[in-house]
């Protein structure tokens, strides 16, 4: 049985909602993943009946796709990831039961050049398939396959290069790995995304990573401009302000399943900003002795965004994140924007400072991933409240007028 690599290297950005998406490829043939290399290189993975082979075509010129020999040494290859420049493309081959390698390649006068060589890390996969993803210093390599002591189906697992060979890969534990097929990894420095399959569908979600490069709370599923309804979506990448993602249609009695590869880019919507009132004359005032006045307190700015939370649920729910995503589209570049975590007065002192600042974290972390074209300042603060219930289970989001 032939094992197929569901892998991808997409570009990819922000999930906000003001994005325009456009098609890059629609095919009836069973596309696995694409990348856009060098601008203007479609590069794509399409399964067939001997294998599973790379293919490389002019973005918006038809006819010129081609099979390419130098990224096609093995039965199965498939696109893993790519350098931060883009200069150098990381291809998985499989050429034989025995013989699994990555491959680094870089372009030379318009031909693919392979400039190294790694063995794949020792491992016994139970599973039909497999899914890789390679960081861009090539230090860590992203696994979804079954391994043993999995969760459930394929779970995602992490492999680290040290000392020139592959470390034995570690289940990335429950924070990540489900009953459900986690599948399609993708890491940048601070977050892994991937996807979730549901019966015929599949979800795409995003996770932050600590300093270990460890799971830092429970994934949370994209939005629906990523996420449509009803279908596979799957090989979610981002690079700067540009994303792309493939979204599998499902087969009806009479067609067939139409795999849509798409790409976006992040569209600024100009703040809008009032004109400062005119200051007022001031009246003449008579001269004598002022009474004594007593100080007036200052008002707290009133929070623009306050995001709502279940009992010591910690992350933000779909519909509060496309009132966050609204709000933070519409701000100008640079803008000051406070993040102000809140727990309510029940359990333990250290509980409660541990909900009240994740809440916070992870609002900041969702701005830091996908709004980072904009360069937000972004401060964080958690408060514990005195009272209980559910008005207290909150973040508030106050930008700086």
């Amino acid at each position: 049985m032939k094992r197929i690599v569901y892998t991808v290297a997409f570009l990819l950005s922000t999930a906000a909602l003001a994005q325009a998406q456009t098609a890059v490829k629609e095919t009836k043939e069973q596309v696995t993943d694409l990348v856009v290399f060098g601008g203007d290189l479609v590069i794509y993975t399409q399964k067939e009946e001997q294998g599973q082979y790379l293919y490389t075509e002019r973005r918006g010129a038809s006819g010129t796709a081609t099979k390419d020999a130098a990224l096609n040494a093995g039965v199965i290859n498939a696109v893993i990831g790519r350098n931060e420049s883009g200069s150098e493309l990381y291809v998985y081959q499989k050429v034989s039961r025995k013989d699994e390698r990555i491959a680094v390649f870089t372009q030379k006068n318009g031909a693919f050049e392979k400039v190294e060589e790694r063995r794949l890390p020792k491992m016994r996969n139970n599973s039909y398939n497999l899914g890789l993803f390679l960081s861009e210093d090539k230090s860590r390599l992203f696994i979804s396959a079954e391994l043993g002591r999995t969760r459930g189906r394929d779970d995602i697992y992490q492999s680290r290069w040290e000392n020139g060979k592959w470390s034995k890969p570690k289940n990335m534990g429950k924070a990540v790995n489900t009953r459900e097929a986690e599948f399609a990894p993708f890491a940048t420095a601070d977050s892994l995304f991937f996807s979730r399959q549901r019966d015929t569908e599949a979800y795409v979600y995003g996770v932050p990573l600590d300093a270990s490069k460890a799971a830092a709370g429970e994934p949370v599923m994209l939005t629906s401009n990523v996420n449509q309804d009803k279908a596979f979506n799957a090989y979610y990448r981002r690079d700067g302000e540009k994303e792309t993602w493939l979204s599998v249609s499902q087969p009806t009695a009479t067609a067939q399943a139409t795999y849509t590869a798409y790409a976006s880019v992040a569209e600024s919507v100009p703040a809008v900003v009032a004109a400062p009132a005119p200051n007022p004359t001031p009246a003449p005032v008579a001269v004598q002795a002022p009474a004594p006045v007593e100080p007036t307190p200052v008002k707290a700015a009133a929070a623009d965004l306050v995001l709502s939370y279940g009992f010591n649920r910690v992350f933000t729910e779909e519909t509060d994140l496309r009132q966050l995503n609204k709000l933070l589209a519409s701000q100008p570049k640079g803008a000051k924007i406070s993040v102000k975590g809140y727990s309510d007065a029940f359990g333990t002192a250290e509980a409660k400072q541990r909900v009240s600042r994740k809440r916070a974290v992870f609002v900041k972390w969702y701005i830091d991933n996908y709004f980072s074209g904009k360069g937000f300042e972004v401060t964080l603060e958690n408060v514990v409240a005195e009272e209980k219930g559910s008005g207290q289970r909150k973040t508030e989001i106050t930008v700086a007028k």
